[in-house]
């Protein structure tokens, strides 16, 4: 077990990941897994991949969140911890999804990618399924003006500088041991 997860046993360690598209969000929720092969990858793309048979429908948000909600619950039953992959740009929607899968035994936190906003576009442009480069201008932006605090809910929420070159493992580890 890493430093990651150390602790009481019965304490799930759960990361909320933060960022616009296209930031390395879901290459964190990769290298996390790797550090914890039992935490579960609650993805809101892979969601209305399976919802609606591709991840760029948007679709009912209500939908979406039902299913974040109801994989969160079953992976926090089973005793696993959870690694939620999604934007989380607004305020507003961190709390919403906090507030309901509020349990003692859980706690988060906070992955702000701080992914520069032309490096975003650039890895937008080389991915098969494209973000409208306004979408990813608008949510840099919200992030940028309110990016997440720890009174929202979280136990700590860690900035991850992201170059070209990515980040790596090694990387992760050490901002959570600080």
């Amino acid at each position: 077990m890493t430093l990651l997860f150390m602790g009481d046993s019965s304490l799930l360690v759960s990361h909320f990941l933060v960022g616009p598209p296209s930031s390395g969000k879901s290459t964190l929720a990769q290298q996390l897994i790797q550090l914890n092969p039992t935490a579960r990858i609650v993805s809101t793309d892979a969601i209305r991949a399976l919802l609606f048979g591709d991840e760029g429908i948007q679709g009912d948000w209500s939908l979406v969140e039902q299913m974040v909600l109801s994989q969160m619950q079953e992976a926090f039953d089973a005793g696993c911890p959870v690694i939620y992959d999604a934007t989380n740009a607004r305020r507003e929607w961190r709390q919403s999804i906090l507030g309901r899968v509020s349990r003692s035994n859980v706690q988060w936190i906070a992955w702000h990618l701080q992914t520069p906003l032309s490096l975003c576009k650039a890895w937008n442009a080389k991915r098969q399924r494209q973000v409208p480069e306004n979408a990813i201008e608008e949510f840099f932006q919200v992030l940028r003006d309110n990016p997440p605090q720890v009174s929202e809910g979280f136990i700590a929420v860690r900035s991850l500088v992201v170059t070209p070159m990515g980040f790596e493992l090694a990387q992760v580890e050490e901002i959570l041991k600080g």
